[in-house]
């Protein structure tokens, strides 16, 4: 658990801010963690990137400095990637130094059991003596998309740099964040910030869950976690008001908590999934109980500002089958077919001809053209009786364009005060409209349930606070 120590955000801003960052245990070695490092950080950093090593002079063009006592005065964050021994003394110098952040990269801590304990309070000790924050030990540290910074000491061409967005990413697993980071980059999902927690020795995912729900670029705070504490409950439960948290818990299983106690030190015990169930309910938390899922929920909640007021959704789609689905979606994951006023019965009756499905789900056929997908659209999003939109264009029909479709659509979108998510299913022409969709804030899925399933997040979301409104 993190050191109970009164501090504010601006007291972490340093982890995703700094002015200087120390590289210790700089290297020339291509083969090297620090080397990937160092090489990643100077690549974007608006910020100036201090190697500290005795055994050289120059890492990358830059100045080598032999001890961290010896940097200029603005270094303000330090990362060590050095043999688990060496580590108390860095931790040493930088509390010398005055450099009040930390990041322990290196491995052969808690994680490892016996002696590697003992150094892990050795290096908690010495951080205390300072008032020094630690990150770690066995973690990959922060990310911060707008300024650059990024340490990860993994090679650039096999994993991308996050893009700029709106999901904060809180996590045990270095493999897990680094994975969901690449999925982001693909999705076009971006990260307002990341923070990879590994044993916790000090600062904790409470820390940095505070942090975020006070951080304006966050709207969405995603959680990877091996373990669930008290302590977490009290501080989500404050920033769930706030900002919705999508939690992924894993050691779930005996097997699976066996593992995470190998993995970073994180212990569960039997019958903890049941209880963390009931907790999540009450806290207004997001469980994704998979990858798939998690990633979904951040992600709508990413894209909408807006949430759904009650958990009736109206479908829109070309294709008879994608609209069964959906519709069963629907029911499965407890949302309601939308029943629509008068008003809107009337109206799509006299937009569309008699073959088309004017009830819920609204099916235009494969005769539907651009403009009567923007037509019901614009009618249904007008429908009091809707809470949310569920679009699902198949782009192979011969009388759509993609591009004209978008651009139609934007100024309904715009106007549009109801959630809505996408799906795209099909090849090379859906992969097109799906980062068309996005790109006017749409979130796209590949599926019918995804869709439908990332909508029912944000109902409950909604349904959660709307506790607080009476």
């Amino acid at each position: 658990m993190g050191i109970d120590l009164t501090f504010s955000k601006s007291d972490l801003e340093g982890f995703f801010s700094p002015q200087g960052v120390v590289i210790a245990g700089a290297s020339n070695n291509e083969k090297s963690l620090a080397y990937q490092a160092m090489l990643r950080l100077i690549s974007g950093f608006k910020g100036n990137v201090y190697p500290v090593n005795p055994k050289y002079r120059e890492v990358l063009g830059l100045k080598c400095y032999p001890d961290v006592v010896e940097v200029p005065d603005d270094a303000d964050l330090c990362v060590i990637i050095v043999p688990a021994k060496v580590v108390p003394d860095i931790v040493d110098s930088c509390g010398v130094k005055g450099i009040k952040n930390v990041v322990v990269v290196s491995a052969g801590f808690a994680e490892i059991g016996g002696e590697g304990i003992k150094l892990q309070e050795k290096v908690v000790e010495i951080a205390r003596k300072y008032n020094v924050r630690i990150l770690g030990p066995n973690c990959l540290g922060t990310i911060n998309p707008r300024n650059g910074l990024d340490y990860m000491f993994l090679p650039i061409k096999k994993m991308p740099k996050a893009t700029p967005g709106y999901v904060g990413h809180i996590t045990q697993s270095g493999a897990f964040g680094t994975t969901f980071i690449d999925i982001a980059a693909k999705q076009g999902l971006g990260l307002s910030k990341f923070v990879a927690i590994g044993n916790a020795a000090d600062l904790d995912e409470v820390d940095f869950l505070k942090y975020f729900g006070d951080d304006e670029e966050t709207k969405v705070v995603l959680l990877y976690l091996e373990r669930s504490h008290r302590k977490f409950f009290d501080i989500a439960k404050k920033v769930s008001r706030t900002t919705p948290i999508v939690l992924l818990r894993a050691g779930r299983t005996k097997a699976g908590a066996a593992a995470a106690a190998s993995h970073t030190a994180s212990i569960a015990h039997e019958g903890a999934d049941k209880i963390l169930d009931a907790a999540c309910e009450q806290m207004g938390i997001i469980r994704g109980y998979d990858w798939e899922e998690a990633l979904d929920y951040a992600k709508i909640f990413s894209y909408c500002d807006e949430l759904p007021e009650s958990n009736r959704v109206t479908i829109i789609t070309d294709g008879g089958g994608a609209g069964v689905m959906a519709s069963d979606a629907v029911e499965l994951f407890d949302l309601e077919m939308a029943k629509f006023e008068k008003n809107t019965e009337k109206a799509l009756e006299e937009k569309f001809p008699v073959h088309y499905a004017k009830i819920n789900p609204i099916d235009l056929t494969g005769n539907a053209t651009t403009e009567d997908f923007i037509t019901a659209l614009d009618i249904v999003s007008q429908d009091r009786n809707v809470d949310s939109i569920v679009f699902i264009p198949l782009p192979g029909v011969p009388n759509m364009n993609v591009k004209e479709l978008i651009d139609q659509m934007q100024p309904v979108v715009e106007r549009c005060e109801k959630p809505i998510s996408a799906c795209t299913m099909g090849g090379s022409e859906a992969d097109k409209l799906s980062e068309l969709l996005e790109n006017i804030g749409i979130p796209s899925f590949p599926t019918p349930e995804r869709a439908v399933k990332a909508i029912s997040a944000l109902t409950k979301y909604s349904k959660y606070l709307s506790k607080f409104k009476k």
